[in-house]
């Protein structure tokens, strides 16, 4: 199935099960760097406008923790706590805030959703924030480490990466200590997607294709090298194995996806 298919099916599938469904749906979707989560969510959304169903997209990547935030919790915990991704990096109140905004609706509109400037790793000034201005029935929330459950993933360093960069697990133990902090926004979720990629190699080649398409268009990029994409992704590696876990048991729909962004649909129908 291409990208057209898998969401045609998908939107078929999400009126069929919350048809008649009180207040907005949740839908999650998950999947590791590069996979193309993103851009699911930007075409479901599209689709969805179209036949007059208004929905709004978060990205858990836009309520990364500022520069200077991070730069302190690198001094208070660990040097790489500095580095975005991992649970421990995203404002989580801000996220609960507008969350419960959207879902709630009960706050006067437009509401301001925050955005990440990722080449210069910080968020933008509000000013540049997106505004919704209609509440919506449907609430895409995408990012790599939904479904990352705390008991899930060992204190211990694991990988070659964790053993030299974190030998003694203080900033493993720290960020799997707040992840607690995401597992009720989790729970809140009605239907969760997962984009499962073929292994972690798969990840990095995806993250580093993706970064040379921002350089081609000339625009903000945060990666120079493969190199560079690598020693990132490592940061997510442990993360990405129990996430995957998690989500190939618990997504109701699971897209096998090759390196052609072909997919084979999964569906649990429990």
């Amino acid at each position: 199935m291409n990208i057209d298919q898998v969401c045609k099916r998908l939107q078929n599938l999400i009126k069929i099960r919350f048809e008649g469904h009180i207040g907005p749906i949740v839908i999650g979707i998950s999947g590791g760097q590069g996979s193309g989560k993103s851009t699911l969510c930007h075409i479901l959304s599209e689709k969805l406008k179209i036949n007059k169903i208004p929905s709004v997209v978060l990205s858990l990547d836009d309520f990364y923790l500022t520069k200077s935030e991070r730069e302190k919790l690198s001094k208070e915990i660990h040097p790489l706590a500095v580095k975005r991704g991992v649970p421990g990096t995203h404002d989580i109140d801000l996220l609960n805030r507008v969350l419960g905004f959207l879902r709630r609706q009960d706050c006067p509109l437009p509401i301001k959703l925050p955005s990440f400037e990722k080449g210069l790793d910080d968020r933008k000034p509000a000013k540049f924030w997106q505004s919704v201005a209609q509440y919506p029935k449907i609430i895409f929330i995408e990012g790599w480490c939904i479904g990352a459950f705390s008991k899930s993933l060992s204190a211990a360093p694991e990988t070659e990466w964790e053993l030299k960069n974190d030998p003694y697990g203080i900033w493993k133990k720290w960020t799997k200590n707040q992840a607690k902090k995401y597992e009720e926004i989790w729970n809140l979720i009605n239907f969760l997607i997962f984009i499962e990629q073929k292994d972690f190699n798969q990840v990095i080649e995806d993250r580093w294709r993706q970064e040379q398409e921002i350089l081609s268009l000339n625009q903000s990029h945060t990666f120079q090298t493969k190199e560079e994409v690598e020693e990132f992704c490592y940061l997510f590696e442990s993360w990405t194995y129990q996430i995957w876990k998690f989500c190939s048991e618990h997504a109701t729909v699971t897209l096998k996806r090759d390196s052609n962004y072909n997919y084979i649909w999964t569906e649990n129908l429990k």
